[in-house]
């Protein structure tokens, strides 16, 4: 049985170790930066990629759908190989929508990713903005315990 989502403020992400002492991401953009061919590249890689947990919807929801300038894509070789894809929801939360690498260093370009992506909302949103993040897998609900211990 999946938790809840984890629901924290800007600030208490901006506390965390997680942030602290952190290097600036490499290879690391904001979606804005892609059009949508390779935005929908992207995305058929992360449903190619066998995983179970990607929203069905994912494939038809637009690159405007989600937010341009928090949302990221990593890449190696010269190909997208990660997305992480937030949204702003209707209550005005960051909602977390997909977060996947496939590639070597999967988990150290997940974290990139967070990081860059959290870097800008922090200059975006203000401190009190609601991020929600799912744990609605066991990868999801193990990397939160890591990222954000006792919450």
């Amino acid at each position: 049985m999946s938790k809840e989502p984890l629901r924290l403020t800007l600030r208490e992400i901006g506390d965390t170790d997680f942030f602290k002492n952190s290097k600036m991401p490499r290879d690391v953009g904001s979606i804005n930066e892609m059009d949508e061919k390779q935005f929908r590249k992207g995305v058929m890689n992360c449903i190619f990629s066998g995983r179970k947990d990607i929203p069905p919807d994912l494939v038809n929801r637009p690159i405007e759908w989600f937010d341009g300038y928090v949302s990221s894509f990593a890449v190696e070789d010269e190909k997208i190989k990660g997305l992480f894809l937030v949204r702003k929801n209707e209550e005005e939360e960051l909602e977390l929508i997909l977060l996947q690498y496939i590639g070597k260093d999967s988990g150290k370009q997940m974290i990139s990713m967070l990081r860059d992506s959290f870097r800008t909302a922090f200059s975006l949103y203000p401190d009190s903005t609601v991020v929600v993040i799912p744990r609605n897998t066991p990868e999801s609900e193990g990397l939160s315990a890591k990222l954000f211990p006792g919450k």
